[in-house]
């Protein structure tokens, strides 16, 4: 299902005028320990579809370049990073207002 979609998108964007080299990287799958013991040090739980993404590759990059006036140039990219790339944060929000709570932005260590 992943894959596909961004082979799907991927053809769309070879097909823009002015895009020159498009490709897609995708890498092995990760297994279902590894998964375990990312969630396990970081003390988090991913998402069913998180996991069931990094179960199919461990992370993925489609980009493309431009050519504008005979000069190539990097035009787009997405990305998601590696597994072990992807890494938990936490996030200190201040209260402007008082009416206004941050406390959503929290997140785990």
């Amino acid at each position: 299902m992943f894959l596909k979609t961004f082979q799907d998108l991927k053809d769309i964007i070879v097909n823009k005028p002015g895009v020159y080299d498009v490709y897609l990287k995708t890498n092995e799958p990760v297994s279902e320990e590894k998964i375990q013991i990312w969630e396990s040090l970081n003390g988090l739980t991913l998402p069913s579809d998180l996991k069931d993404f990094y179960l199919t590759t461990d992370g993925i990059e489609l980009g493309w370049y431009s050519i504008c006036n005979e000069k190539t140039s990097a035009a787009g990219l997405i990305k998601i990073n590696k597994l072990e790339d992807f890494k938990s944060i936490k996030l200190n929000c201040i209260n402007l207002d008082e009416e206004t709570k941050n406390d959503d932005f929290e997140m785990a260590n």
